[in-house]
């Protein structure tokens, strides 16, 4: 009798496992049949272009792809209907004896206009075949706009996907056992649940934000449009105008609006920020049609294939960004489960939403701060992975990711170092040779996946500097501008100057000789928010000089020092940021130093060795200004200094009595001044790097303390901006969510531990 009922629960299961791949393939075919009959998306507005008597002689009524009929709500117009939605037509019936005119406004990203004719007492379709062609994958978008909005059909959904979840979960583990061997059982069990687990949970959370009256969340809704908002960032001018440039002209790198008949969808925001549209507006136009070897090619050739197939919208990239970050931080649980078990996934989970909240005005960007963060991520999983088991599956995989990253942003560049170092100490060190072959497959597949790139950047750059020296050359010894034209158009500087700088006049010339190729010898750089003081051309040959200038570089190409390097290191550095004054000041350091023809390290090398103290007062104005900016850094001190003392009081209290003095004196400096607050941040990092016997309960492992030294070393290397210190901090929330929950359970324990004595004291 239960045999039968099992076999009867079974055939029930596999009923609905049926249906569920049914109702997914029917729901395929209704869409693709939905959306072949589709003819618009947007709003649409009917206007009476005659006497108003007439409005009651022509009835409007639109019609959507399942041919049903959408009556006007608005009786003041034929047809008003102000909400997006799909239709396929828009029928006309006259009963009147004289020609109407109606005007049909469209919209759908631009106003389109249309002046429509019915004949008397005519019935007229207009199928929008005046419109242009509507493409099937911006359909698709469109559709997902608008079931997005849709409560319903999510809540829907939402039940769907559960159902569906709990009735696979139940097969697999009660009746599909013998079907499986142990690893597949293994993974959908463990980790690819915990990963479909985490991806819906942050599903719901990212909705609920959405829906909700965050602040954060609504600047995010509201920049949610098909445009690039140049003042959140200044270098999307850069991405964006690369990635239409190789989807319409088929460009490869070059930035700056080439054709003023494309719409780049750049929106500067004049009152919002008027000094960087400043800077913004120079940038667009000095530096258009330049070569741009410092911008890692993945991400603005991944946005120009979007825009090649779909259509040139950033709309397109900022859901696709929204999609990747929720996937990439759903990997959060799984990093927790690898490292501390079932703490760990409790940690992952409650890291998830504030690492959201922390990240999420980063799918606005069109720059690779979302791939770089999400590819970061997932780098640490893999790290974990294979330093856990040392195979080549995992060596391959890990290499794949560190090399794809070097295409994205060089972000992990000390992380790299640290992670060879590792490997390293563990063969020289440990003797442990068993993972020499790995290492060197790991070491070749990211070399494999980044080195081509790398090699033809160097060759392109080494081409570009010698074809302008050439020109550099010709204009030193006083050939007449008009022989310089003509050599351009022979292309005898190469076809990439022709295009960059033709034509030349005189004045250009003497003014780039007089003014500015001095400053560029004394300074090795201009200022970009002076260029409205110089012509386009005078520009752009201080532009080639600088390229020209520039010393060959083997591992990542230098950008052309506009703002250069030396602007993060120098006397004026108190706050962390970039400071060009050295330029200005002739008492200042890299003005007394002739720095022309060194290399951006020989002058700092220089500089911090005439002034040793520099190193710690610059160095620690940029990771207070991280600090100040990111809330993680002043509540990490408190929870980690909380969760010592708990552990120490605990177990070995007397011997570890000066540590813990230590942890208290911690906790107190979190609480006064900021001053003192960063110096308590800054032990409490180091703490978690390098006194690792002393918080084992932790079980810190080695892959965080090479994420967070990264932070670090990136921060001092560069400058303190906290946009980049996203692409490293998810670490540190796993820390304090861990401390936290350890925190809570160690005070349960205690609590029941005093009641259950107390108890024991009143009997």
């Amino acid at each position: 009798m239960i045999e039968k009922k099992n076999n009867i629960k079974y055939k029930l299961l596999k009923l609905l496992v049926i249906v569920y791949f049914i109702f997914p393939l029917l729901a395929l075919i209704t869409t693709f049949y939905y959306l072949s009959k589709a003819n618009y998306y947007g709003s649409v507005l009917v206007v009476n272009m005659n006497d108003t008597t007439k409005i009651k002689s022509l009835n409007v009524t639109g019609l959507t792809p399942f041919y049903n009929i959408i009556e006007s709500p608005n009786k003041n117009d034929y047809f008003d209907h102000s909400y997006p939605r799909f239709y396929s037509s828009i029928s006309f019936k006259s009963s009147y004896d004289d020609v109407i005119n109606v005007k049909i406004l469209l919209s759908n990203d631009t106003v389109i206009s249309d002046i429509i004719t019915i004949q008397p007492n005519e019935t007229l379709i207009y199928n929008f075949n005046k419109l242009p062609k509507y493409n099937k994958s911006r359909k698709l978008f469109d559709l997902f706009k608008l079931l997005s909005t849709n409560k319903t059909v999510i809540i829907i959904c939402t039940i769907i996907l559960i159902v569906f979840l709990i009735a696979i979960t139940i097969i697999i583990n009660k009746y599909l056992k013998t079907e499986f061997d142990n690893p597949i059982r293994n993974l959908i069990n463990s980790k690819l649940r915990i990963y479909i687990l985490s991806l819906f949970f942050l599903s719901i959370c990212t909705f609920a934000f959405w829906n909700s009256q965050i602040n954060i969340i609504n600047q995010v809704v509201q920049k949610m449009d098909d445009l690039v908002h140049i003042e959140l960032n200044v270098d999307q001018i850069d991405y964006q105008t690369i990635s239409v440039n190789f989807a319409q002209k088929n460009k490869h790198n070059i930035n700056g609006i080439l054709d003023s008949s494309i719409n780049y969808k750049l929106n500067f925001d004049k009152n919002k920020s008027p000094v960087r549209n400043s800077e913004a507006r120079n940038k667009l136009h000095y530096l258009s049609g330049i070569q741009c070897l410092h911008r890692f090619p993945a991400y603005p050739y991944f946005v120009g294939t979007i825009y090649k197939i779909f259509d040139n919208s950033p709309l397109y990239i900022k859901y696709f960004q929204l999609f990747l970050l929720i996937a990439s931080l759903s990997f959060l649980p799984l990093i927790g489960y690898e490292i501390w078990n079932l703490k760990g996934l409790w940690a992952g989970l409650i890291s998830m939403p504030f690492m959201l909240l922390l990240t999420i005005k980063t799918i606005l960007y069109l720059t690779p701060d979302v791939a770089t963060i999400s590819i970061n991520i997932l780098i640490l999983f893999q790290y974990i992975r294979f330093r856990k088991d040392f195979k080549y599956l995992n060596a391959i995989l890990l290499g794949v990711l560190l090399g794809f990253s070097f295409l994205i942003k060089s972000s992990l560049m000390f992380f790299v170092i640290f992670l060879f170092s590792d490997l390293l100490i563990k063969i020289i060190i440990h003797k442990d040779y068993s993972i020499i072959k790995k290492g060197i497959v790991l070491f070749t597949t990211f070399v494999l996946i980044w080195a081509p790139y790398n090699i033809y950047a160097i060759v392109q750059h080494k081409k570009n500097k010698y074809e302008s020296r050439l020109l550099l050359k010709d204009i030193e010894n006083g050939i007449d501008y008009c022989a310089i034209n003509k050599k351009m158009t022979n292309c005898d500087y190469g076809r990439y100057i022709y295009e960059f700088l033709y034509p030349l006049d005189g004045s250009d010339i003497n003014s780039f000789n007089e003014v500015l190729s001095p400053v560029i010898e004394k300074t090795q750089a201009i200022d970009i928010r002076n260029c409205d003081n110089y012509s386009l051309k005078t520009i752009r040959l201080a532009l080639l000089k600088m390229n020209s200038e520039l010393p060959d570089y083997f591992f990542i190409i230098s950008i052309i020092p506009i703002n250069t390097g030396l602007d993060m290191h120098n006397e004026y550095v108190t706050d962390g940021g970039m400071h060009p004054e050295w330029r200005i000041y002739k008492s200042s350091f890299y003005q007394s130093d002739n720095i022309n023809n060194k290399s951006f390290i020989t002058s700092v090398i220089k500089f911090y060795s005439k002034y040793p103290n520099k190193i710690f007062t610059v160095s620690y104005s940029k990771l207070k200004k991280i600090f100040s900016e990111l809330f993680v850094f002043k509540i990490l001190p408190l929870f980690i200094s909380l969760f010592i003392i708990i552990n120490l009081l605990n177990f070995k209290p007397r011997k570890y009595g000066i540590f813990m003095a230590l942890m208290l004196l911690i906790i107190l400096l979190s609480f006064v001044n900021p001053t003192v607050a960063n110096i308590a941040t800054i032990i409490t990092l180091c703490i978690l790097s390098f006194s690792r016997k002393i918080i084992k309960e932790i079980k810190l492992p080695i892959e965080f303390t090479f994420l967070i030294l990264s932070l670090v070393c990136f921060t001092v290397v560069t400058f303190a901006l906290g946009r980049y210190s996203l692409y490293y901090i998810f670490p540190l929330y796993l820390i304090v969510s861990y401390t936290f929950i350890s925190i809570v359970i160690v005070v349960n324990i205690s609590i029941q531990k005093f009641i259950h004595r107390l108890g024991r004291y009143s009997k």
